[in-house]
């Protein structure tokens, strides 16, 4: 399997019923998450680095 390509998204902002501050949100979506192993329904932990977020798939037992 070849490696996947970078791949660009926006962010937008978490719907709240017009309350000031709304949260950044961002999805994402594709048939290459499944590709690489993220089924619907798994455990994922998001670790922050600078600039950075890294997701991996929790252990499943």
């Amino acid at each position: 399997m070849k490696p996947p390509q970078p791949r660009r998204y926006t962010l937008g902002y978490v719907p709240n019923g017009g309350k000031t501050q709304p949260s950044p949100q961002l999805k994402i979506s594709g048939k290459w998450l499944e590709e690489l192993g993220f089924m619907p329904r798994q455990s994922v932990t998001i670790k922050v680095d600078k600039n950075k977020l890294i997701i991996e798939l929790e252990n499943q037992f």
